[in-house]
Order: structure tokens, then C-alpha cells, then sequence
């Protein structure tokens, strides 16, 4: 038995202005509803008026009357039929509604449309798919190899200048990966070794292994402290010299603790110090022992220069 759809739709201008409807009392009215929804959920109401009283709890003294009124409504089996109703819908001993067994062969229509589609959709799906995966399956290991090739270090070697420009390729031996079994091209001199940058990051910049005990922390976005050593505080100083770069960084660290919203990470803390310090090298400084603070840029300050001696040169005193 296929599953009962649990809605159908009822157009209610359709369902008012029914001369049939028109015609009923509202008792009627309310125990025609009622039976339409029987019929829809059970295929079909029994033909058999008094289990119908019973099933829309009507009085025996009333429900002829009713009946009488709302009968006309229904067909039998064999009316459907000849009306174009399949016989696979309907079965003999049931009263039907002509309209709601036509809402009800358009949903099972509409549904297995549906159901088609999907069966279609997820067939060219899983053919995509697994198409996919052969293609992966029989090219891989070309892909691979063809990778590896192209990866060789010869174009490393020639950026860096390690390589002389006009070596051919087809002269130098590139030793294979272990386990990758890329043979050997050619019998030349093997290229010199090239230092691989380490795990998580490519700069190949080599700290000093002792730097000694920090000067200064400068908190990150992570709650992690961030160390500045004398190297580069010494850096900075002769980077900037108009600035005290011992209080600037105090100042940094007490404006990052101030505003824990706006901290710095790791990659970008640098970049703030150096910002932090060319704005106040710019502002004049006021780094102790170099004197009073300037009031003027470092650029104005020459400009000043420059225009006192034009004066100067001028007679103008």
C-alpha cells in the first residue's frame, strides 16, 4: 500500500461556492469537512451510512437529514473509474470524492517525478565521482614523479646564485628523494647541496645562540610574551637615534597591557616596534643625553637650516 500524503490542498472559493455546499446547513457543512478528511486519510470512507454517523459522531434522529444533504458528493469505485480515476486508486465497498482522488493522482505524479529526479541526480554523481577516482587511480604516480621533477633544486640553485647561469640542466645529476626512484638525468658534477629553510617557515635567518637575558617583554595576542634582547635594542638605536628606545619599549609594553584587544602576533610585533619607533624619530626623539627634546621633524628641522642660510647668503638679517 503506497504511504498516505499527509496534506492536500483545498481551494476554498472552490469548496464555497459548491452548489452542493451552497445547498447544506451549517451543521452539514461541518460533517462534509469532516469526511473529507476521512476520505483523504483513509482512501475512501466505508459506503455504509450508518458507520459513517458513527465515525462523525451524529445522532440517529439527525443524521438522515445530513446524509440526505451531503450523499450527493460521493461515488462509488466503478463512477471513478469510468471518470478516469485508475483502478489501482480505488477499491469496491468505499464511497470517494472525485476532486480529492484527483489532488491525490497528481501528488503521487509530482512525487515520483521527484523521486526520478533524485534517482538521476545521484546516479550522475556517483558516476562523476567514481570517474574521478579512476583518473586519480591511474595518473598519480605520474603526478608524482612529474612533481618531483619539477621541484629539483636546479632553479633554487640558479636564483640564489649558487649555480652559474649558463649550466645546463641535462649536465647536472639531481640525486632522487629515498624511496622516490627518480633516476639520474645525466653523468655531470652534482650541484651543491642547498640548505632546505626549517619546519614552519622559510626565512633562514640564523639567531644568535645566546642572546643573554631579555631587556624588555612586549605581550602578544596570545598572552605569550614577546623577548627584545640588547642586539636589537642596539639596532634600533643606531636605526634611530633620536629616540630612547629603552623607554619607547616600556611605553609599548604598557600601551599593549592597556589594550589587550589591539595586541600584536608574533609575525606582525616587529612591525609594530618599527612603526612605534620611526613615529617618534620622525616626532624628534627626546632620547636623554642628546638634550632637550626637538620641536620640529628631523625634515624640518634641515628645512629651517636651509632657509636660514639663503638668508644669510642674502644679506638678510
Amino acid at each position: 500500500m503506497k504511504e498516505i500524503l499527509p496534506a492536500f490542498l483545498m481551494y476554498a472559493g472552490d469548496f464555497l461556492s459548491d452548489e452542493n455546499v451552497m445547498a447544506m446547513d451549517n451543521r452539514a457543512v461541518g460533517v462534509y469537512a469532516k469526511l473529507i478528511c476521512f476520505a483523504w486519510m483513509e482512501c475512501g470512507v466505508p459506503d455504509d451510512p450508518d458507520m459513517l454517523r458513527r465515525m462523525v459522531k451524529e445522532t440517529e434522529t439527525q443524521w438522515p437529514d445530513i446524509w440526505e444533504q451531503i450523499k450527493r458528493c460521493f461515488s462509488d469505485a466503478q463512477a471513478l473509474v469510468k471518470r478516469g480515476i485508475s483502478k489501482a486508486q480505488v477499491r469496491p465497498g468505499r464511497l470517494y470524492l472525485f476532486r480529492l482522488e484527483t489532488e491525490r493522482a497528481r501528488q503521487e505524479e509530482l512525487k515520483e517525478r521527484y523521486v526520478s529526479a533524485g534517482r538521476k541526480g545521484g546516479l550522475k554523481t556517483q558516476a562523476k565521482s567514481q570517474t574521478s577516482k579512476n583518473e586519480d587511480s591511474q595518473t598519480g604516480g605520474k603526478s608524482l614523479i612529474l612533481n618531483q621533477i619539477t621541484e629539483i633544486p636546479i632553479c633554487k640553485g640558479l636564483e640564489s646564485g649558487l649555480i652559474s647561469s649558463d649550466a645546463k640542466a641535462s649536465e647536472v645529476e639531481v640525486e632522487s628523494e629515498s624511496g622516490s626512484g627518480i633516476p639520474s638525468t645525466s653523468s655531470g658534477p652534482s650541484p651543491p647541496s642547498i640548505p632546505k629553510p626549517p619546519l614552519g617557515g622559510t626565512s633562514t635567518r640564523v639567531e644568535p645562540q645566546d642572546r643573554g637575558s631579555p631587556l624588555e617583554v612586549l605581550t602578544l595576542n596570545t598572552g605569550k610574551d614577546y623577548p627584545i634582547y640588547q642586539d636589537q635594542v642596539k639596532e634600533w638605536g643606531r636605526l634611530y637615534p633620536a629616540v630612547n628606545i629603552g623607554q619607547e619599549l616600556k611605553n609599548m609594553r604598557g600601551w599593549l597591557l592597556a589594550n589587550p584587544t589591539k595586541r600584536k602576533t608574533s609575525r606582525g610585533i616587529l612591525r609594530f616596534i618599527n612603526s612605534w619607533l620611526a613615529k617618534r624619530q620622525d616626532a624628534g626623539g627626546g632620547k636623554p643625553g642628546s638634550g632637550e627634546a626637538r620641536l620640529f621633524s628631523a625634515k624640518t628641522e634641515q628645512n629651517i637650516i636651509n632657509a636660514q642660510a639663503w638668508l644669510e647668503k642674502e644679506g638678510v638679517k
